[in-house]
């Protein structure tokens, strides 16, 4: 690990994460309320899960054009105890989506709970997801005659595992400036963050709901980003790369990926949901 004197002299770039286009149009049933579940407490952890009824809106009607899902591809967790919960957006549609599952057992949709808002000027309707057990689901969206879908990958996560990570996460050490290797996360990240000249991304899964377990691993460990991550506004990524390579152990490293996926979603302005797709998915909403 490269010994630094991070975030004091530098506001530290973001963790956000994207997506790519789509098309295909959804034809599942929607599906049924899910298993409530009791959160534990611990930094900002999840909350106990909500029942209800699927997905909402939509006629049912043979795809005809399709429409981009953000995030896509998208990642969570479950481990039966702590919520697990990922925001999507159906971008640019302003008609009701009808949101499906390929495995109705897998997840539970409460829909429009999420809309574009502060991330960017183009409309979308929104979904809420409620991880219900672990594996690979594609999720469907139509609205009339357009649709789109998404790939989601539900990591089995346990309960012991996350709570080493939220420990290391909010450790509480502070920064200093000998090259320590292990302060607390909340030095620079989440609304709680002790200057607010310091205060990145916020880390919740409406931020970083595009990456993949390896892809927020490697952010961590080795301050490298997937390719098209990008970084933020003050911190070129050359800078944010030699010293963002803080050192955990292995059950942290796991616990803290499974601790920022049960964090309750909650939007940050243009960090939310975007940056660019790939030339060949259309227009991308704006990146920050």
């Amino acid at each position: 690990m490269k010994r630094t004197r991070a975030c004091w002299n530098i506001a530290l770039c973001g963790c956000i994460a994207a997506s790519a286009a789509l098309n295909g149009c959804g034809s599942d049933t929607p599906n049924g309320s899910p298993t409530g579940t009791t959160g534990t407490t611990g930094g900002a952890g999840g909350t106990g899960g909500a029942g209800g009824s699927g997905g909402a809106g939509g006629s049912g009607n043979a795809c005809t054009t399709g429409f981009q899902i953000i995030f896509n591809p998208v990642y969570s967790a479950y481990d039966g105890v702590n919520t697990y919960k990922v925001p999507l957006i159906a971008y640019g549609i302003t008609d009701p989506v009808k949101w499906t599952a390929s495995d109705p057992d897998m997840v539970y949709f409460d829909p429009d709970i999420v809309q574009f808002g502060d991330a960017g000027p183009v409309p979308g309707r929104g979904v809420m997801i409620t991880t219900r057990k672990a594996g690979t689901v594609t999720i469907n969206a139509s609205s009339g005659t357009a649709c789109g879908k998404t790939e989601m990958t539900i990591t089995q996560a346990t309960p012991e595992l996350r709570q080493k990570g939220n420990d290391r996460y909010n450790n509480g050490v502070p920064v200093t400036f000998d090259g320590g290797m292990t302060p607390s996360c909340t030095n620079c990240h989440g609304a709680t963050a002790p200057n607010t000249m310091l205060i990145d991304v916020q880390h919740t899964p409406q931020q970083t709901g595009g990456y993949s377990d390896e892809d927020i691993v490697n952010i961590f460990t080795k301050g490298q980003k997937p390719a098209g991550g990008g970084c933020r506004v003050i911190s070129p990524c050359g800078v944010w790369s030699s010293f963002h390579k803080w050192a955990v152990t292995e059950e942290e490293t796991q616990g803290i990926v499974f601790y920022l996926r049960s964090l309750e979603p909650t939007p940050q302005g243009s960090i939310s949901f975007g940056t660019p797709r790939p030339p060949d998915s259309g227009t991308p909403p704006p990146s920050n």
